[in-house]
């Protein structure tokens, strides 16, 4: 599951760097990359051994509301506005294209961690969901309504300025008085939210217990790759 990830989240970035030569322009980027997420998400769920649990089901589900309304979104934005112009100088050199796209590819699938995670757990066979996966989603659902109303709010700021020529920053909304990027809370929180319910499965020993170390050292890897996708997205939009 993670090398199909890999493979699936490549191709289409790199499919979307062709189209963009042949196009003269990068301003399908962000559409091309949720679309390929969506069906990273869609490849990986089908992929999953045996009838997927209440778990798994769940927190696919979530990510494919997350995917589907960060693409409606960037895709009404950049369709009415015309461009983005964050990718306006990826065109100007081709090598720097096709690392902007690869560089995309590569978030996408490292972003998506704790998802192939779970995906894989062959030993989740839960029942009932359990107070971590409720407070895990109640993270989720805090950070995409938050990530929501943020976006919803500086895109009524913008939407009268051509793209990249308002020379005054947000400060009004959640802009103003909560958070200078309440839209990067809420995409971090959002997978804090996912990661902690990815954390659990039939087998919760790894959560500390088990003698058998084995057992642990696997669920331990288990837990550190699952804790990748919320590190990776918090140092992802904090540093670049």
């Amino acid at each position: 599951i993670f090398i199909n990830a890999a493979i699936v989240s490549l191709c289409v970035h790199w499919g979307g760097f062709a189209f963009s030569c042949l196009i003269g322009s990068c301003k399908f980027f962000d559409i091309t990359e949720d679309i390929g997420m969506i069906y990273m998400l869609y490849s990986a769920y089908q992929t999953i051994r045996g009838p997927p649990t209440l778990r798994q089901t769940t927190v696919f589900y979530c990510a494919s509301l997350w995917g589907l309304r960060l693409v409606s979104f960037v895709g009404y934005r950049v369709l009415v506005r015309g461009r983005d112009f964050r990718f306006d100088k990826l065109i100007k050199a081709p090598a720097y294209n096709l690392f902007g796209w690869t560089s995309g590819g590569s978030w996408c699938w490292i972003n998506g961690f704790c998802l192939w995670a779970l995906a894989s757990n062959v030993d989740d066979r839960s029942g009932p969901l359990t107070w971590l996966d409720y407070l895990g989603l109640a993270i989720f659902v805090f950070g995409l309504f938050i990530e929501t109303l943020a976006d919803l709010q500086k895109y009524s700021f913008n939407v009268n300025t051509k793209s990249g020529q308002n020379t005054t920053w947000i400060a009004s909304g959640l802009w103003g008085s909560w958070s200078r990027h309440p839209n990067y809370v809420g995409e971090i929180a959002v997978w804090v939210g996912l990661a902690i319910v990815c954390m659990g499965g039939a087998d919760s020993s790894w959560l500390g217990g088990y003698g058998a170390s084995e057992v642990f050292a696997k669920n331990a890897l288990r837990l550190a790759t699952v804790l990748i996708t919320p590190v990776w997205s918090m140092f992802f939009l904090v540093f670049t």
